[in-house]
């Protein structure tokens, strides 16, 4: 009995060990359950960027200073979430992980204020001047009389409003499916995107077509979807925001990446993702260089998500 009992405790101390030892290999934040998520790093960074002309802009806009307190009490938030637990009461686990995109709005509203601290100039002249380089005209004002076909129209528009429907369409089903890694790979991949089109419309704004030729005349033939996106846009718009196509860029990134995880969603994503690069244009609202260089942007982004997202995942997981 004594040399079972023996044995026994042997046993469970090697096991012990083992156990010590498999905890010791995972990463810190897999340990703890706490931790920043790597779509924490991204939002962190491009805060910590758009922070300094912030800080030292010489340039300024009404409600600076409350703009600031706004941003810098962000930053400090999104920093406090090192401490915060990952797990949890299922409405924390859903907020932890989206509360990024329901900010989306926001951010995108507050580059009218940033992209004035770096220059008081827009850069619509040198794009005009380079698609008529490149083009020989404005794709932006005839392409939609060059194809005047109705159904055309109203697809190409209906891409647009539905833009707003490829976050859900991939996000949600990857996270209601329990699918967390790639959920998260996903936000990692499609943050990036948003954030480097924003960065690029700080350093170089442009209105866009829309805002600097004005809305198309004649119109675009079409009824419902042409009329309602661009009674959207009169009062939607972040004027300054058109280098790159952001709407492109992300459409792209997030077809990618369903592209991995969702083949069948990923039929309609890559549609959508082809009527908002063609619809940008057919309606005015970006010059064919923000489609072309938010194509660029979207493919990169979306094919180094992956790596991107396994590099900050060891990062602050390690």
């Amino acid at each position: 009995m004594s040399g079972a009992a023996s044995e026994g405790a042997a046993s469970e101390g090697a096991a012990s060990e083992v156990a010590g030892a498999v905890r010791s290999e995972q990463p810190a934040g897999m340990r703890t359950g706490r931790g920043y998520y790597p779509a924490d790093v991204v939002l962190l960074v491009y805060l910590l960027v758009t922070g300094i002309p912030l800080l030292l802009s010489p340039y300024s806009f009404p409600g600076r200073g409350d703009y600031m307190m706004m941003h810098f009490g962000g930053l400090l938030l999104v920093s406090l979430l090192h401490f915060a637990p990952r797990a949890g009461h299922p409405l924390w686990r859903f907020v932890r992980h989206w509360y990024i995109f329901f900010g989306l709005p926001f951010l995108y509203g507050a580059l009218r204020h940033l992209n004035r601290l770096l220059s008081l100039d827009f850069f619509d002249g040198e794009v005009v001047r380079v698609e008529e380089a490149i083009f020989g005209c404005q794709p932006s004002q005839i392409l939609h009389q060059l194809l005047p076909f109705g159904s055309l129209s109203e697809f190409l528009h209906l891409s647009y409003l539905l833009y707003l429907a490829l976050i859900p369409l991939v996000g949600f089903s990857l996270y209601y499916a329990g699918r967390r890694a790639a959920h998260r790979e996903f936000a990692t991949t499609a943050l990036s995107a948003y954030f480097t089109c924003y960065l690029l419309f700080i350093l170089l704004p442009v209105r866009g077509p829309f805002h600097y030729f004005g809305p198309l005349d004649p119109p675009p033939v079409g009824g419902f979807f042409a009329s309602l996106v661009h009674d959207m846009l009169h009062g939607a718009s972040s004027v300054g925001t058109a280098f790159p196509s952001s709407h492109v860029a992300a459409a792209v990134a997030i077809w990618l990446v369903s592209r991995r995880h969702q083949p069948v969603i990923s039929k309609i994503v890559g549609v959508l993702a082809l009527g908002i690069l063609v619809g940008t244009v057919y309606g005015g609202f970006h010059y064919a260089v923000d489609a072309a260089v938010g194509l660029l942007v979207g493919i990169a982004i979306g094919l180094l998500g992956p790596r991107l997202h396994g590099g900050l995942a060891r990062l602050v997981d390690g």
